[in-house]
Order: C-alpha cells, then sequence, then structure tokens
C-alpha cells in the first residue's frame, strides 16, 4: 500500500471513534466541549469529524481509493503492532459512513 498514512487515519478515524465509542465516549464529549460544538455530545463530534472530512475532500471508504478492507486486515495481521488495533470483524465489505 502506497497510500499516505494520514489519508488512511481520516477515511478510518470516524469508523474507529464508533466502534470504541463505549470505552471513549465521556472523552470525547468532553472534546466536543472545548470544540465549542452546539451539542457537545460523542454524536455532535461525529458530525462534526464528518463534516470536516467532506470539506477536505476526504473519501468516506477505503474502497473509494481502491483499498480491499481484506487486504488491510490481512496485511495488519502480519504487523508487529496488530494486537493494538481496533476489531475489524464487524465491518462488512463496501461499509461506510457518510
Amino acid at each position: 500500500m502506497d497510500e499516505f498514512h494520514g489519508l488512511l487515519n481520516a477515511i478510518l478515524m470516524p469508523y474507529v471513534l464508533l466502534r470504541n465509542r463505549a470505552e471513549i465516549e465521556t472523552r470525547i464529549s468532553r472534546l466536543a466541549s472545548y470544540l465549542d460544538l452546539k451539542d457537545p455530545s460523542f454524536d455532535s463530534f461525529i458530525t462534526w469529524v464528518l463534516e470536516f472530512r467532506q470539506a477536505l475532500s476526504i473519501p468516506n471508504s477505503l474502497g473509494d481509493i481502491g483499498i480491499n478492507l481484506d487486504d488491510v486486515v490481512l496485511g495488519g495481521a502480519e504487523s508487529p503492532m496488530s494486537a493494538s488495533k481496533p476489531a475489524l470483524s464487524h465491518w462488512t465489505r463496501g461499509s461506510t459512513i457518510n
């Protein structure tokens, strides 16, 4: 994969936030407050991230930049940091957050 690390993070960020909501909701709500969002909540922060991502023309999925999720999962399993990566097993091929 030759894609930029930052682009991959920008695409995956909302998915990772939602996957880890139970563990991070309080901290993300606090972050929403620091950002002075009208509604300092997790949902408001996700909306802000998605709108910001759209304003920057960041794609909604890895497929939008030609990456197959199976390639990422298989490649990631070989990484020494794979134990610290969020679980991808619940993601379905082609699913996006808009």
